[in-house]
């Protein structure tokens, strides 16, 4: 999903056809604050692959995921 502005004084995400949320506010960075939380939904076949190639690897998942949302971002932005 791009990120477009919106208008000249506000950025925004399209959110669906319905909202959109300040640009400015999605990626201002508090460290104080905790981990975020994200949920997604896979078929049971991809989570247990998945589940398994870590515990071969000895990787816990939510290290993996981060990683990959970590390169992901870099090579997106």
């Amino acid at each position: 999903m791009a990120l477009v502005p919106q208008s000249k004084n506000k950025s925004v995400m399209p959110f669906g056809d319905h909202e959109h949320r300040d640009l400015n506010r999605i990626i201002a960075v508090d460290p104080n604050k905790k981990p975020r939380r994200i949920q997604v939904e896979v078929e049971d076949s991809i989570h247990a692959d998945f589940k398994v190639a870590c515990a071969k690897k000895g990787v816990n998942m939510k290290e993996v995921i981060t990683d990959l949302i970590k390169n992901w971002v870099n090579q997106n932005k």
